[in-house]
Order: structure tokens, then C-alpha cells, then sequence
């Protein structure tokens, strides 16, 4: 049974019996912060919510959004410009997955086994987890690899020979699925 999470604070959560949970994935990676929310953040996102809770970026230009973009303008390399603002990581993944295919016009995406990219179509497709079972017959493209730690069995004694086999396997999994196919 999974326990009722009541509140959390700082890195922990804290369930309805009061006990205290390490969140060692910060939500998925939603929640890098922690639980603990500065009064400087609250007051901006009170003070957004009030102005303008939603802009949808194809009807206009929210200030805030421009004032963001800029300031990646400036410390991006390049003549890079143009940004895109997802709501999430999954819409964020789909995003990338459109721009490599339509950038590279190849369809290929090699993605990890046990990795987790969305839940949307396309990123459950990426997805290399036992999620990714629900979206595979309506996707295609996507290569899987293993990561220097797989499992159920190891690629070598040390992490330097780890990653000199894994990155050796890659390599022949990348010939052999042919480098002129892939996008990403």
C-alpha cells in the first residue's frame, strides 16, 4: 500500500501517520527546490497569478515569457533565439523529439532502458520502462541502449571499464541500426 502523503518540507514528505520520507527524486525531477517554498518565489508566482495565469503562445506575448527569453538569448552560444516554453517534461520531450526529426530529418531516437521521459504518446514511446509497453504499438522510431548500470548484469569491474564496454556496445549498436538514420 502506498502511504498518504500528507505535506512535505524541504527535501522530505511527510505521509498522514507522520512519517518521514527522503524524496531522492524530487518528484521526478519536478521539484528540485525541495517542499519549502522562499517567500520571494511565492510572491512572484502569487503576483503572476494575478496578473496573467495563463498565456497561450501562439495568440500573444506574455512580458514575463519575453523578459525570460531574453536573458537565455544572452547566455546561450550562438545566434540562438528562438525558445520554446513547455508546461511540463513530457510536452518538453515531444518538443525535442519534433525539432531532432525535423532539424535532422531522420527518425531514429536512441533512449536508455530504465529511464522515464513522459506520458504523453511520443515520450512513452522513448520511455524505457515498463511504462512504455502502454504507447509502443502506436510509436515507432524509438533505439533502446543499456546505461553503464544495468540490472542484472555488469558491463565491467570498475566504472571506467564499465563505460569503455557500454560506450564500445553503443558504437556497434549505432552502426548497426545505421548513423544515417539517427536523429538523436
Amino acid at each position: 500500500d502506498l502511504p498518504i502523503i500528507e505535506r512535505g518540507e524541504g527535501a522530505y514528505l511527510y505521509d498522514d501517520k507522520g512519517k518521514r520520507y527522503l524524496d531522492w527524486t524530487s518528484q521526478a525531477v519536478c521539484v528540485n527546490f525541495g517542499y519549502s517554498m522562499p517567500e520571494a518565489v511565492k510572491g512572484a508566482m502569487v503576483e503572476q497569478m494575478e496578473t496573467l495565469p495563463y498565456m497561450y503562445g501562439g495568440l500573444g506575448l506574455a512580458p514575463v515569457r519575453a523578459k525570460l527569453a531574453k536573458l537565455l538569448a544572452e547566455i546561450t552560444p550562438g545566434d540562438i533565439t528562438g525558445f520554446l516554453f513547455p508546461s511540463g517534461g513530457g510536452e518538453a520531450n515531444e518538443a525535442a523529439i519534433r525539432m531532432a526529426r525535423l532539424y535532422t530529418g531522420k527518425q531514429k531516437i536512441f533512449t536508455q532502458y530504465r529511464s522515464y521521459h513522459g506520458g504523453s504518446t511520443s515520450s512513452l514511446g522513448a520511455t524505457g520502462d515498463f511504462r512504455k509497453r502502454f504507447a509502443e504499438s502506436n510509436t515507432s522510431g524509438f533505439v533502446k541502449f543499456f546505461n553503464p548500470q544495468p540490472s542484472k548484469f555488469s558491463w565491467g569491474e570498475t566504472d571506467l571499464s564499465a563505460t569503455q564496454r557500454t560506450l564500445a556496445c553503443l558504437e556497434d549498436q549505432i552502426c548497426a541500426e545505421g548513423p544515417e538514420s539517427i536523429a538523436a
